[in-house]
């Protein structure tokens, strides 16, 4: 009888633990999958705000054309260049929790007037979720291959 107790009180705590740990990865990739919204909200925040009040000074409402010039502007912080072997420094990347790397760019045909357009995408698993936002606010979302316009929207 005390050796099904014993047993029966382990197995209990092995499923608490178990729980904990599913819990805690449930935890850790919603916060992953929701880091890319989250920056993309605060670059069209900041894009907004640099198109309103010509912060580059050149008399035109226009949009950054990186996140380099929206950093220099005070507008976003945290960011800078990857060091990151075997990432293309052109791109800059978030805090090492977020685990992808961002760049704005003006879309073919268009000019910095008319709009502008960034990408997330994962640095470690290439399998992972790619994001995409452009002057809509319209956040878009692929699995296993890089996001566009055409993309599923996630959230506006």
């Amino acid at each position: 009888m005390k050796v099904a107790t014993i047993f029966g009180v382990l197995l209990v705590l092995l499923v608490i633990i178990y729980s904990l740990y599913v819990a805690s990865i449930e935890r850790h990739n919603a916060t992953i999958f929701f880091a890319p919204v989250a920056n993309f909200k605060v670059f069209i925040t900041a894009q907004n705000l640099f198109f309103e009040k010509d912060l580059d000074l050149n008399g035109i409402k226009d949009y950054a054309l990186n996140l380099e010039t929206l950093q220099k502007n005070g507008l976003i912080q945290g960011f800078s260049e990857s060091g990151i072997k075997g990432v293309n420094t052109s791109w800059l990347a978030g805090g090492p929790y977020q685990l992808y790397q961002y760049r704005i760019f003006i879309p073919g045909g268009a000019n910095q007037k008319e709009a502008w357009a960034c990408e997330a995408h994962p640095i470690e698993d290439p399998s992972d979720r790619y994001y995409y936002v452009d002057q809509t606010g319209i956040i878009r979302v692929e699995h296993g291959k890089v996001a566009n316009s055409s993309s599923a929207a996630i959230e506006k």
